[in-house]
């Protein structure tokens, strides 16, 4: 795949400079034992490309964005989707739809509020080598 191809599969757009973000990109690779998620960092081209064609431009750098086919979801939504796409976190995909909305948005904003206490980066680091071309620029 060359860096102008954007897949046809689940792809997370996520907080490259965010420690908290990069440790949760590595752990959800590390669950996709299918190798079937591609990653990319908000500030990047791919991410530019595909915000454009969903016009969702305004919020790249404040949320998780998942994209799947012609569907996106940001948020608290984002993160059920990619629940219920890794086989270990089906469970916790459901119990968070359980919750009612407006808790569980209250919950990601509190989350994405206090993300750089865990770290911060001025790049991206780079991802394990089975991995390199699942992660996109």
């Amino acid at each position: 795949m060359n860096s102008t191809t954007i897949p046809d599969a689940p792809l997370i757009i996520y907080d490259g400079a965010c420690g908290f973000c990069n440790r949760t990109v590595r752990l959800i690779a590390a669950l996709d034992k299918a190798n079937r998620f591609y990653f990319a960092p908000n500030s990047g081209e791919t991410a530019s490309r595909l915000l454009r064609r969903f016009n969702i431009e305004g919020e790249q750098h404040h949320t998780l964005i998942f994209i799947y086919g012609n569907a996106y979801f940001t948020r608290s939504r984002a993160v059920i989707e990619i629940c219920n796409h890794i086989r270990h976190l089906k469970w916790l995909g459901i119990l968070l739809r359980c919750l009612p909305f407006s808790l569980r948005e209250w919950g990601y904003r509190q989350i994405a509020l206090r993300r750089y206490w865990f770290g911060r980066t001025d790049s991206c680091p780079l991802p394990p080598s089975r991995l390199r071309n699942h992660f996109l620029p």
